[in-house]
């Protein structure tokens, strides 16, 4: 009954248009938002003394790979993007470092986000939470720092290439947050109150990532918004926002999917001519 009401909503009630409106543009500003993340992955190349690929392959590799998270499994994203850098040279080495450092520098970013919701679940407040997560990935990067010669696979960190990956993680997050508002609806944005609502979006996300085989956390990340904002929004709104948010977020993808194609096959067509 719910997931009809959703799709009435979503098709012939009264407002349709606008919201459908509020999508298209939320898709745009989570395509935008999803280039902050190649740029990160590029950054992260960078930080661990990757040679031979410009930011413009990065870019490219990045985004036709990324939508590989759509498909069953979603693991075809990073074997995708590994297959194509390491036929630029990449080591396997320094692209499997880099796919986990990626992944801590997300779910780092997420927690500094969701860090408000942390008071309800555990006997810290979020300055807390935020302190003892850039504290350890501060450890993290001077550890990796300090025993990079010994990975091997030609790995040289660059806490300046770290630090900016993982700002575009948080401006990321941010991004995330604000396409969610913006295809909710300002009556859910006044409901919640930005802090909260870019807290649960968050959340939300590193339960979609953690839970393995969760194709882009679908299912996962709506639940995870049902349980938490579910009460205080009311149920039907809640589950009308969140697949209103869901086709955003696919449609930015897919849109930076299909304008990196064209790159992709002159990039490939340029190497087989050489």
């Amino acid at each position: 009954m719910a997931s009809t009401d959703v799709v009435t909503q979503l098709t012939t009630a009264p407002g349709a248009g606008g919201r459908w409106a509020r999508i298209a543009g939320g898709g745009v500003l989570y395509g935008a938002a999803s280039t902050m993340l190649a740029a990160a992955w590029y950054a992260l190349l960078r930080a661990l003394g990757a040679e031979g690929v410009p930011a413009s392959g990065s870019l490219t590799i990045y985004s036709v790979s990324q939508f590989g998270k759509y498909l069953p499994g979603s693991v075809l994203q990073y074997l995708g993007r590994h297959a194509m850098l390491r036929a630029r040279g990449v080591s396997h080495r320094l692209l499997v470092l880099c796919a986990l450092l990626e992944a801590a520098m997300l779910v780092g970013a997420a927690l500094i986000w969701a860090a408000p919701l942390a008071v309800h679940y555990v006997p810290i407040d979020a300055l807390m939470v935020r302190a003892v997560v850039l504290s350890g990935l501060v450890v993290a990067g001077w550890l990796l720092q300090r025993h990079a010669s010994a990975l091997g696979g030609g790995i040289a960190v660059s806490p300046r290439w770290l630090l900016a990956a993982f700002v575009l993680h948080l401006a990321f997050f941010g991004a995330m947050g604000l396409t969610f508002g913006l295809v909710a609806g300002d009556d859910i944005v006044h409901a919640s109150g930005w802090p909260t609502l870019l807290a649960g979006v968050a959340a939300s996300w590193i339960a979609g990532f953690l839970v393995v085989g969760a194709p882009a956390g679908v299912g996962v990340r709506e639940a995870v918004f049902l349980a938490l904002f579910g009460a205080l929004l009311g149920e039907q709104a809640t589950l009308i926002s969140v697949s209103a948010f869901r086709l955003a977020t696919f449609g930015g993808d897919l849109l930076v999917f299909l304008l990196a194609l064209p790159f992709a096959a002159a990039a490939r067509g340029s190497r087989g001519a050489a």
